[in-house]
């Protein structure tokens, strides 16, 4: 079990702090779902991205100056901010197998899931998360072929820097909640947390 969080900002100038505060405290509270890593994308109103991951638990990873410098860019000039928290299924716990996987400057995503038997025919990854990015990474236009070939249990969010969109899909293996604000939309794995912010 992983959890994904979000906020998305229906303006172009950048988060308000209030927004960012929500997103560190879904951040913060998706550690329920896991303790092995967590990671954060960030795009910005110009569609590039950042990310930073490791292996510390959120309590620690949002004390850092890396995510209090990536928060700060995100009040400037933020469009969206997604975060993952991992429970090592596949792959063992270290920094390059936490979430978000970046491939070939073509698509930056986390997962929620797994797959059921192995996954090395969709790409020889260590981590099954990986190897769904690469597949939609390569060249998989119809999202729908690109999922149904994939027999996993999926909760994704990823930014295509192609299309210049923020995509989200799951099935019906996996929860993925949503609330719209005036500003802002927000996604989780558990609903309580978007009823709490």
């Amino acid at each position: 079990m992983c959890g994904i969080v979000a906020v998305i900002n229906k303006w172009s100038n950048g988060f308000t702090n209030k927004q960012v505060d929500n997103f560190t405290t879904l951040l913060w509270l998706d550690t329920l779902r896991g303790e092995d890593s967590t990671g954060v994308f960030m795009v910005n109103n110009l569609g590039n991205a950042e990310i930073i991951k490791s292996t510390d638990v959120a309590q620690n990873f949002i004390a850092t100056d890396e995510y209090n410098k990536l928060a700060k860019t995100a009040i400037r000039e933020g469009f969206a901010l997604v975060g993952h928290n991992r429970k090592a299924t596949r792959g063992t716990v270290k920094d390059e197998n936490a979430h978000p996987f970046w491939v070939d400057e073509k698509v930056v995503l986390v997962h929620n899931g797994s797959f059921i038997g192995d996954h090395k025919h969709i790409k020889d990854t260590e981590v099954d998360s990986h190897a769904m990015a690469h597949h939609i990474a390569e060249g998989h236009e119809d999202l729908e072929t690109a999922f149904s070939e994939l027999n996993a249990a999926i909760a994704t969010v990823w930014w295509d820097f192609r299309s210049k969109t923020l995509q989200v899909f799951r099935n019906d293996q996996r929860p993925l909640h949503f609330m719209q604000t005036d500003d802002s939309w927000y996604f989780a794995s558990e609903w309580q947390m978007l009823e709490f912010i």
